[in-house]
């Protein structure tokens, strides 16, 4: 699992990510859309479901991050996330990402997309 933390997310961008207020029910995107930004849920709860599913597949909830495997395997949403109840998420653009991917080795930056597609 590739992880980065919320905190650390935020330290990076200086809280850039532009916040959402959604209602039950609303979503925040449709599976086979350009995964094209990370998720912060900062209040509420995300219900993720497969394209024809009636069941949710996961769940995410406040302080979790959604998106950081599909953004660095460059694929679309697999998945389609509906909000549960009052929910507010912060959203980063790719490139809060794809920046700090430069900071690091190349070697772990290669590693850690090929991770990303095993797990999008």
């Amino acid at each position: 699992m590739i992880h980065l933390s919320p905190k650390g997310l935020i330290a990076t961008t200086g809280r850039k990510g532009q916040s959402l207020a959604m209602i039950d029910g609303e979503t925040l995107f449709l599976a086979g859309q350009e995964a094209s930004h990370i998720y912060l849920v900062e209040i509420g709860t995300l219900n993720v479901f497969a394209p024809r599913g009636t069941s949710p597949l996961r769940r995410y909830d406040q302080h979790e991050l959604i998106g950081i495997p599909e953004v660095l395997a460059g694929i679309a949403w697999p998945v389609t996330a509906i909000a549960r109840g009052k929910t507010q998420v912060r959203i980063f653009p790719a490139t809060c990402l794809t920046e700090r991917m430069a900071d690091i080795p190349d070697s772990s930056a290669r590693f850690l997309r090929h991770l990303s597609q095993l797990t999008a």
